[in-house]
């Protein structure tokens, strides 16, 4: 079941400059996504953080990018997401790129 289908859904965090990630949007990016409640999701599947190195290491075998994109959700603890880095990185990622979303500029936010 995707996530979006599960009626949750990752507020992430605001950033004034972003670079753009568009790898992170394209079939077999490895994406985990950590929800408001500390919940792990790779793509659809809800796992641990124990359990994400062992599947990030096959979803590399499958031919996977050698990056792993993170959408924390902006509200979840530090702890969550720093299990998550930690994890990623035992699977033998160094690659990592972290999503956010664009603040608007003022003057453009009352249009």
């Amino acid at each position: 079941m995707p996530v979006a289908d599960l009626g949750m859904s990752v507020d992430l965090p605001k950033v004034k400059i972003r670079h753009a990630m568009p790898g992170a949007a394209r079939d077999g990016a490895v994406v985990i996504s950590i929800f408001r409640d500390g919940t792990i999701h790779l793509g659809d599947d809800q796992i641990t953080s124990e359990e994400l190195p062992a599947k990030i290491r096959e979803s590399l075998s499958r031919g996977a990018e050698r990056k792993v994109y993170i959408k924390a959700d902006a509200r979840v603890y530090y702890r969550t997401v720093r299990d998550v880095l930690d994890a990623v990185r035992s699977a033998g990622v160094e690659n990592i790129g972290l999503l956010a979303d664009q603040r608007m500029a003022a003057s453009s936010a009352f249009r």
